[in-house]
């Protein structure tokens, strides 16, 4: 049906994950291109929609837009919410069941939603423009044995994990913090995109003294060595505040393998040295390659 060098007409049905560098597109007409353009709906809007499956720690919401709407667990109401992503029916949330929401962000290929309401989170300061190391006030709203939650006066809640409280080791939270009490913070890094969380620290962390992700440059050459392994990605410290983010595909050498249950076994491992290329730079963010730019 196709040969190298043939020239095709297609649409884009969805981008890939951010560093991998792909856009998935498709011949067909698909259905999905029937329903509404997210450019039509606006962070607030309240919805009524569809559970259509979940992932993780997310659910996935038709609301009758062209793309599905994440929803992620952290923005659903209610106590004792729970998700089984192998077993769509085991979960509190299940398959067909109907939800009341509302949009929390709109991207160009993206709905994010949430149920905890955000008609004043809308009016709030936006959190997109922090930079890592910045200096905060919060206010401590909710605790649990993990963490405490914080209203930083954002339209996304601050997170203060138990780790991030204090260099010495934390036993019990409510021995540091209660609810209602105000501390000061520095941004530590965002959350995962469409949760709606700022990772905050009251540490004065080592990589706090590293340097700016605004001092680095699309295509600016870079040493440095594997910190870690997750899944597809490597993440790579080059003296950044925030480690480098290499996706497998962006990676050069045939049969790359990664093994983040066993990194020993993986065709790059910790401690290894890479030479890299900057790819992107956010405010929070240092996406590489070694593909060349």
């Amino acid at each position: 049906m196709l040969e190298v060098g043939q020239q095709v007409s297609v649409r884009v049905k969805a981008i890939s994950r951010r560093g991998t560098g792909n856009v998935e597109v498709t011949m067909r007409d698909v259905p999905e291109f029937q329903k509404k353009s997210l450019s039509l709906f606006n962070v607030g809007d309240e919805l009524k929609g569809k559970v259509i499956s979940m992932q993780r720690k997310r659910v996935f919401v038709d609301v009758g837009a062209m793309a599905e709407g994440c929803l992620s667990i952290n923005n659903i109401t209610g106590e004792g919410v729970f998700l089984n992503p192998k077993d769509l029916s085991a979960g509190s949330i299940k398959a067909g069941d109907e939800l009341d929401v509302q949009v929390l962000k709109v991207t160009k290929n993206q709905l994010f939603l949430t149920q905890k309401g955000i008609l004043t989170v809308a009016a709030r300061a936006s959190a997109a423009k922090l930079k890592l190391t910045k200096k905060l006030r919060g206010t401590v709203s909710k605790i649990n044995k993990d963490g405490a939650e914080l209203d930083l006066g954002l339209d996304q809640i601050g997170w203060l994990s138990i780790g991030d409280m204090s260099d010495e080791p934390v036993k019990k939270i409510t021995d540091v913090l209660e609810v209602g009490q105000q501390v000061s913070v520095r941004v530590k890094s965002m959350g995962r995109r469409g949760t709606g969380i700022v990772v905050v620290t009251m540490r004065d962390l080592p990589k706090f003294q590293k340097k700016s992700l605004s001092l680095f440059k699309v295509g600016d050459a870079l040493k440095g060595k594997v910190i870690s392994i997750k899944r597809k990605r490597v993440f790579v410290d080059v003296g950044a505040m925030a480690e480098g983010y290499l996706s497998i595909d962006n990676m050069k050498g045939a049969g790359v393998t990664l093994n983040p249950k066993d990194p020993s076994a993986s065709s790059v491992k910790p401690g290894d040295e890479l030479e890299v290329q900057v790819l992107r730079v956010t405010q929070t963010q240092l996406t590489l390659t070694q593909k060349g730019l």
